[in-house]
């Protein structure tokens, strides 16, 4: 599932191409999937409220994706588990699972394909600049950290394990099971501590590690893993595959102690560590 930095370096990307452009026409294409992409609000006058908008902001928050219109409404959209956008000319052939169309002016299209049909989009109104429906997420790690010793005040105040503190998108927003697992290896914590029960050192590295981690996947344009569904705007894979220390490496060697990588059970999903690094 795309986290923030897939989500960032899509944003980064689309700014140049969507920033003053006009939605000439939204197509919400007849796709089986295509009222799944819009469950939120339902596709009745979805696209009645949207065209001839223009777009004044291209934003993040967590792992949605906000377009800002010169209405008091934001289009928002959560790519899920498969979701891509693509930059495309009117006459280029659709790809499978191509569910909503913006045409843009100077002849573009911006097309939101999803193969799983796990992602969204949904039109919000605007408070303060950001989406309503978006108002419960938590801390963005690019935008507004706390300080240190706020950081650890809030961890002190949650006695759950940290693995799913991190994760729990009101608490923070835009981590998933990727970027989790690394910054927890990055602070030397075992997933399943109990937030509480971190020491003050074990605080500050995790404080550190969070940003520095999403901010290093940034920049190397995000993690395609080996079913390679997520792409960037130009259909190029991510780099930060080749620098994950834990995630995916399972009985690989850890890259700070050469200790095998081990494979752990979080819920219904898997979490990856260092025994020996992480305690």
């Amino acid at each position: 599932m795309p986290e923030l930095p897939e989500v960032e370096t899509y944003r980064r990307d689309l700014e140049p191409h969507l920033l003053g452009s006009t939605l000439a026409r939204v197509q919400v294409r007849n796709t089986p999937n295509a009222p799944r992409i819009l469950r939120r609000h339902g596709p009745v006058g979805f696209a009645e409220q949207l065209e001839r908008a223009r777009v004044v902001a291209v934003g993040r928050v967590g792992k949605f994706l906000t377009l800002s219109l010169d209405l008091p409404v934001a289009l928002v959209l959560h790519l899920g588990m498969s979701g891509r956008l693509m930059l495309a000319e009117p006459d280029d052939a659709y790809p499978p699972h191509t569910h909503v169309v913006l045409d843009l002016d100077g002849d573009r299209q911006l097309r939101f394909v999803d193969p799983r049909s796990f992602g969204e989009m949904f039109v919000s109104l605007l408070d303060g600049g950001v989406p309503k429906d978006l108002a419960h997420l938590g801390v963005d790690p690019l935008a507004g950290w706390p300080a240190p010793g706020a950081f650890a005040r809030m961890l002190h105040a949650r006695t759950g394990r940290i693995k799913d503190l991190l994760m729990n998108q009101e608490f923070i927003a835009g981590l998933g099971n990727i970027y989790t697992d690394e910054a927890l290896h990055a602070a030397g914590v075992r997933y399943d501590r109990p937030a509480n029960e971190l020491s003050s050192d074990e605080r500050v590295r995790l404080h550190s590690a969070v940003p520095q981690i999403l901010e290093r996947a940034i920049r190397m344009r995000g993690t395609s893993m080996q079913d390679e569904s997520y792409r960037d705007l130009g259909g190029l894979l991510g780099g930060f595959q080749d620098a994950l220390a834990v995630y995916g490496r399972e009985d690989g060697p850890c890259k700070s102690c050469g200790e095998p990588i081990v494979r752990g059970r979080w819920g219904n999903r898997s979490t990856f560590y260092c025994p020996r690094c992480q305690v």
